[in-house]
């Protein structure tokens, strides 16, 4: 298998298994605190932050936190889910990225030739000394 095919399978897995599974799983986690909290049906909390984690416009439930104690955890689940979404989307931009980079050649032939001239322009000059001495 190349090496840009199995990227790919990765970048499917990640996004049709691995991002549902984990939206479902914190979901439900952070549901039971605010269904506490709001004194709230736990079904109703899990759609709440099922709805928050996939970013969905079909509403899956119309209860929302009204009190202060589930707006509080909401907000700091809201932070959280930004931040898995950013790890998730790191993931895809980064390492599952790097065999669709060099299958289209899109990285340079010549790596660091322009920075190396440069270091080398630079080491053939003297470094301009300072004069320590007050004027």
């Amino acid at each position: 298998m190349t090496p840009t095919v199995e990227s790919g399978l990765k970048l499917v897995a990640l996004w049709w298994l691995m991002y549902p599974a984990t939206a479902c799983t914190l979901s439900a986690i952070f549901a039971g605190p605010v269904a506490a909290a709001e004194d709230a049906s736990y079904e109703d909390c899990f759609l709440f932050f099922l709805m928050a984690f996939t970013l969905t416009a079909i509403p899956l439930t119309s209860w929302a936190p009204t009190g202060t104690g589930g707006i509080v955890i909401t907000l700091f689940t809201a932070i959280f889910v930004i931040l898995v979404q950013v790890v998730f989307i790191g993931l895809s931009a980064g390492p599952l990225a790097d065999p669709f980079v060099n299958a289209f050649s899109l990285t340079p032939r010549s790596h660091g030739h322009f920075f190396k001239a440069h270091v080398r322009h630079r080491a053939s000059r003297p470094f301009p000394v300072a004069s320590s001495a007050p004027t």
